[in-house]
């Protein structure tokens, strides 16, 4: 079964929206590049590692809130 970001990329591709979907699990990444060359849909399919941060926010430095937002931030504009 798969995600809901997933499902959600493709009725989003299929009714005309420009799509990029951003996976971290590389079998994913594969089956929707598949569907996409399959339908011909000209969805963007952007593979990224994993990034996060675990814990109480309050509880984490201010140097790794900002190295996840500035990773994350970073990652999309690319």
């Amino acid at each position: 079964m798969n995600s809901i970001g997933f499902q959600t990329s493709l009725v989003l591709t299929r009714t005309g929206y420009c799509t990029y979907a951003r996976m971290r699990d590389s079998m994913k990444v594969d089956l929707m590049k598949k569907i996409a060359g399959k339908e011909q849909l000209p969805l963007k399919v952007v593979p990224m590692g994993g990034y996060g941060l675990f814990g109480v926010l309050e509880d984490l430095p201010i140097e790794d809130i900002n190295d996840e937002f500035y990773t994350k931030k970073t990652m999309a504009l690319n």
